[in-house]
């Protein structure tokens, strides 16, 4: 029954993808503010389907208004991807260059001003995103969202090593970092098409402030990030 409730939401999401984007697309060429609207729109009906045709809601632990933040989140599934669109003001996703070539979704990447890289470049991509942090964390007040393991990665398996581009960000702005915890992967595997029913619990953890050094940081954060999302 569970594979059968995910081909259907499957089909409803691309539905839903090609008609909330395109309706958008016809404002969003004309003015670029439709952009983060339209995409609020997007995800929160992908959630609403999960939730009423795969029995997958969340809850949310510890969360506060972000504004002009670093945060740095466990990354096993999809679902975080939408989720932070409707938690976060104005979000700037850091993601792969790639992204940006599907339909529909690509344009929204763009015109929201996600930063898009290639992951094989290295320290052009650092530069990039340092670039375009310089401009999001000054009157735009964005918050940046990066996923520090890089990829997404399994329930219950541990990261060893966080991507050192995250210190990056942190050292050069001076802005606190909020990790993540969750558990989505539980549920909406990377590894698995069936989508299971149940509750994804998200967990805002207590900020890191600016003035560690390299190895502390990513120490504290891979620590905390991970030792959260096991217990979950």
């Amino acid at each position: 029954m569970n594979f059968l409730k995910t081909i259907l939401f499957y089909f409803l999401f691309i539905i839903e993808t090609i008609i909330v984007g395109t309706t958008g697309l016809i404002f969003v060429l004309f003015n670029k503010k439709y952009a983060f609207p339209t995409s609020i729109i997007w995800a929160k009906t992908a959630l609403v389907l999960l939730k009423y045709i795969c029995g997958l809601s969340y809850k949310v632990k510890n969360k506060y208004n972000l504004t002009s933040y670093l945060v740095a989140s466990k990354h096993q599934s999809t679902f975080e991807t939408l989720l932070f669109w409707t938690l976060v003001r104005r979000p700037a996703y850091i993601i792969k260059k790639e992204l940006l070539n599907i339909p529909i979704f690509g344009h929204y990447l763009k015109y929201t001003g996600m930063i898009s890289i290639d992951r094989k470049s290295g320290a052009e991509s650092i530069k990039k995103i340092l670039a375009t942090g310089k401009q999001y964390y000054g009157k735009e007040e964005r918050n940046l969202i990066i996923f520090p393991e890089g990829t997404r990665t399994q329930y219950g398996k541990e990261t060893i090593k966080y991507s050192s581009g995250v210190y990056a960000i942190y050292d050069k702005f001076q802005k606190p970092v909020i990790p993540i915890a969750l558990n989505a992967g539980k549920f909406w595997s990377n590894k698995k098409f069936t989508i299971k029913p149940g509750i994804i619990t998200v967990k805002f953890l207590p900020q890191i402030q600016p003035g560690l050094e390299k190895e502390d940081f990513l120490n504290k954060l891979r620590d905390s990030i991970e030792s959260e999302s096991i217990k979950l």
